[in-house]
């Protein structure tokens, strides 16, 4: 949350740049269609329009950003894949599933239906969640993700 003092920071530069421009014989105005002219905005909309300017240019330092929540999002996702991989590589009977289903598939590639290559991952996953329930990686996994 911005302060008195930062809010006030802002709008004396949006003030400066406001009478900068206008000093050198530059003015804010918007097209009106019903008179097929420019006209000149408020004090408020030259202040809004500035403001909006310098939002677009320093948007990636804000946190409530919407490409500052996505950068987070994405950086938060690749920490937990991170953990489930480092979960997933540290458990040995989850590999040996994960190996038996690589070597079921690649010895019987050409012949294996589609049906019965769902079933076998099916039945992998499902053995594989069995495990990490059992092994209490769930608790592991939350806490790596909140570091």
């Amino acid at each position: 949350m911005q302060t008195l003092q930062q809010k006030k920071q802002k709008l004396f530069i949006v003030s400066e740049v406001i009478g900068k421009i206008r000093s050198y014989g530059g003015d804010f105005v918007e097209y009106d269609n019903s008179a097929g002219t420019f006209q000149k905005v408020s004090e408020k909309m030259a202040f809004k329009t500035v403001g909006r300017g310098f939002h677009y240019i320093y948007q990636s330092q804000y946190r409530s950003s919407i490409e500052n929540q996505k950068r987070q999002h994405v950086i938060q996702r690749q920490h937990e894949d991170e953990t489930i991989l480092q979960i997933m590589n540290s458990n040995k009977r989850v590999n040996t599933i994960m190996n038996c289903v690589s070597e079921k598939i690649q010895s019987n590639e050409d012949t294996i239906s589609d049906e019965n290559f769902e079933r076998i991952f099916m039945l992998a996953n499902m053995n594989i969640l069995k495990e990490l329930k059992e092994s209490q990686c769930d608790k592991t996994f939350l806490q790596a993700c909140n570091e």
